[in-house]
């Protein structure tokens, strides 16, 4: 059911001919290697967890006449694709049970919010730090997310999160306001309060904080 090659040298993988045949994998470890590409869509629905990271990918998926070939992992909980060449992320893939998201250390500038939504359920990690992002998705609607990560980008406006998120890293951006951390409807509840433990804004361009947002953050530890 598991499937490791982890620091092999491996140049690619029998994607189509091998790996879309093993019915019962759950979990591909190909980490530390020297991939350039994957197929994500070769993969069987049956599988859980997927490490790329370390590798040089710069495409995750096939295409054919320019259009990407549609990525189906119903069961798949975690995925890492970090320390890679990637610049984006396949518009079309099916991740409804996916809880672990590890895109960082890449060249992407923009995160999906199609991805995001396909698995706002079940997301409960997110890590884009270190790439080139200047904008990322609403979040909001992401109820089991507790960690992201986005620092180090170039992220101009803060991500709208969710009341529950517990750890938000925002070091290294460039961000000027907090404004829109939380939804309008949720500060115009005077009793609302955030369940951050941990809001991270080193090395920014803040010349002050939201009152409204702070007013928020009592849990901050």
């Amino acid at each position: 059911k598991s499937l490791r090659c982890k620091r092999c040298n491996l140049t690619e993988l029998p994607w189509s001919s091998v790996l879309v045949k093993l019915d019962y994998l759950t979990i591909l470890d190909v980490s530390g290697n020297g991939l350039t590409s994957a197929r994500l869509e070769c993969l069987p629905m049956t599988v859980r967890e997927v490490d790329l990271s370390s590798n040089q990918l710069s495409a995750l998926a096939g295409s054919t006449c320019d259009e990407e070939h549609v990525i189906v992992l119903p069961h798949l909980t975690r995925l890492d694709v970090s320390h890679n060449k990637l610049t984006s992320l396949p518009s079309s893939m099916e991740v409804s049970s996916l809880q672990t998201l590890n895109v960082s250390h890449n060249r992407i500038e923009e995160l999906s919010a199609a991805l995001i939504d396909r698995c706002n359920n079940s997301l409960t990690t997110l890590d884009g730090s270190h790439n080139g992002l200047r904008t990322v998705p609403d979040l909001s609607g992401c109820g089991s997310l507790v960690e992201v990560n986005f620092s180090d980008n170039a992220i101009a406006e803060p991500p709208s999160v969710h009341s529950h998120i517990s750890r938000l890293n925002l070091n290294n951006n460039s961000l000027f306001t907090i404004s829109g951390l939380f939804s309008g409807m949720q500060l115009e509840n005077e009793t609302f309060r955030s369940e951050l433990s941990e809001l991270l804004l080193r090395g920014n361009k803040l010349s002050k904080l939201d009152e409204d947002i702070v007013r928020c953050l009592t849990n901050l530890t």
